[in-house]
This record gives structure tokens, sequence and C-alpha cells, in this order.
């Protein structure tokens, strides 16, 4: 088998896709890769681009005549917890990440990727599509850290609304759903439903405050079992899910409480039936004000973090959408026994 180099750094140089022969990229350690035209399609090109005007990094698995074998993207994190599975592989919590991460003990390099789990402080971690952990280094920036000048925006309406007021509400987010081989800003990536459900919250009810109406927050913890077209295995498993709801008026003058959560429904379900979809009628529930961003607590008063973490969420889908499943939905989730 040829050897396979492993290479984690900046994109400094992406050419266009016009022209002949293979795709040149130029890393930051001054090292070229080359990505054969028939894989570099213009989403990708667009993926590669992003990363070097952002100055974020891309891990590559080269060949010994450079050749890209594998593209995916590392991410800043901090390890919580890391624990063995019942298939006797280990089970990472990372912050943030709201679903369980896998080093497979068949990973040639399992030994060393645990000990470098165990390090302290910030590691760059970079995973397969299926969250199979393949690359730990130290992350050598700093974690952006939210700023706390700007005072969270409020919203100054009704505390209930009704529920056309919710379904329109509804109607405002998910149309702001990501093509998921564009992913233009500011779209909210509801197609990537894997990671990222507190940034998604966040920018929801952002949009939300802004339409004068006050959300608030509801979050499920434990083991939750959920199905989705929008993943190539037609499932997931998260520790957390958290989306905003509004209080709607019934017509008999009392109150409901409704989930805006595109990620997951095609318009505003109840509270008890968005905690069903969870599969899991122990999970611990908890309500909090909107502005609360993590499920332990803090805020992000100027969306710094929702900014970087929307960012992230917008890759992560291109790079899915570009892979040999093709973009979501998938059509074999949908199709039922």
């Amino acid at each position: 088998m040829a050897k396979i180099t492993k290479v984690v750094g900046l994109v400094i140089s992406v050419p266009t896709l016009a022209g002949r022969g293979p795709v040149t990229i130029g890393l930051s350690s001054g090292r070229q890769a080359k990505l054969g035209r028939d894989k570099a399609g213009g989403a990708l090109l667009a993926l590669l681009t992003g990363l070097k005007n952002g100055k974020r990094p891309v891990y590559l698995e080269l060949d010994g005549r450079g050749q890209v074998r594998r593209l995916l993207l590392p991410r800043a994190v901090k390890v919580v917890s890391v624990a063995e599975t019942p298939a006797g592989d280990l089970g990472v919590v990372l912050d943030p990440s709201n679903l369980l991460h896998i080093l497979r003990r068949s990973n040639p390099d399992f030994e060393a990727l645990r000990k470098a789990l165990a390090r302290p402080g910030s590691l760059l971690v970079t995973e397969t599509d299926a969250h199979e952990i393949v690359d730990v280094r130290p992350f050598r920036g700093k974690r952006a850290a939210p700023k706390t000048s700007a005072r969270t925006r409020r919203a100054k309406a009704a505390a209930s609304v009704s529920l056309g007021q919710a379904k329109a509400l509804f109607e405002m987010v998910a149309l702001a759903s990501c093509d998921p081989l564009a992913v233009p800003p500011p779209c909210i990536p509801f197609l990537y439903p894997d990671d990222g459900c507190w940034v998604r919250a966040h920018e929801m009810c952002r949009r939300v405050v802004a339409a004068g109406v006050e959300p608030a927050k509801i979050w499920i913890s434990g083991g939750l079992n959920v199905t989705t077209p929008n993943n190539p295995n037609c499932k997931l498993f998260w520790f957390y899910h958290v989306a905003p709801t509004v209080a709607v008026r019934s017509s008999s003058g009392g109150e409901k409480v409704y989930v805006l959560d595109p990620s997951m429904f095609d318009g505003p379900v109840t509270d008890q039936v968005w905690l069903a979809a969870m599969n899991n009628p122990n999970g611990a529930v908890k309500r909090t004000p909107w502005t609360q961003y993590n499920l332990n607590g803090g805020e992000d008063p100027n969306y710094s973090q929702t900014e970087d973490g929307l960012v992230w969420l917008r890759d992560t889908l291109l790079l899915r959408s570009t892979g040999p499943d093709g973009p979501p939905p998938y059509a074999h989730c949908l199709i039922t026994p």
C-alpha cells in the first residue's frame, strides 16, 4: 500500500477550475497538494477558497505523488471526557459539540491518538463525515473568545403569538436554509443536523427577535436517537439538542409552547411532539431564556460565537455535499419499508 502523509495547515493558494491537468493547492508549510480535476468540482474549490480567505486549517492525506486522497476539516475543541464504548472503541465528548465522537480501536494510530486526546488545553481534532477521529494535535492558535461589550438585544413584543404567526416565524427561518452546494452566508445549515444545534438555535432566535417576538429555548439531554434524511446513515445519536420556542395563544385563551426546528420538522410543532421525536422519555428537559447560548449557561451577546459556528457548519455541509453520497437530503432515507 502506498505511503500516506497527513498534512494539516493553512491553504495559501487555490487555482480556478478552468484549465487542464490536476489542480494544485498551495499550503502554508510550503508543500503543494494535487487534486484531480475530476474531483475538484466548483463546490470543493469554493470550500478551499473559503478556508484560504478565512485562514481556517485543512487536513489532507497525500500519496507519494502529492495527490490528495482525503480532505477533511480540523476543528479547535477541548476534550470533556473519553470512555470505552460497548464495542471497545473510545467515545469522545468534545466542547463544543452535542454528539459523541468515536476513536476506533481498529485505527492503526489508535494509541497515539488516545494519548493525544489526553493532552490538556485546546486541540485541533479532525474526524471523518461519520465522526470517527483520525487526527489530533495541539492547537497553536487561540480559540475565539466571546465579546461582552455588546448588550443582547431583546424583543419588544407580546408574550405570545397566534399559530399563524408561529408558522410565519418558522417559514422565515426555514427559508434561510443553505443550498448545500453553495452555502452562501448568512444561510443557516439546517441540512447538516449532525452537530451545532446550539449555533442554529441562537441564530434563529436572533432572527425571531429582529421580527419583534421574544422566543425562549428548550433543551433535552440524555441519549437521543433521531431519524433524519439529512445524514447518509438516516439517523443520529445526540447527547443533547436545543431549539427555539414561542408561546402560542389558543382559541380558548390558553397558551401552548411550540418549537421552531427546521432541522427536524416542516413546521412548528408542540413541545411534546418535539420531545417525543428524541426517543428518550427519560431525557432531562430544561427551558431557558433565549439568551442562554450553551447547555450549561453562558451567553453570546454580540453573536461572535454564533458567526464562527455558522462558518464551521457551512464548511462541513459543503464538504459532505461534495462527497460520494452527494448533497442532502438522501432519497434512501425517505423510503419506508
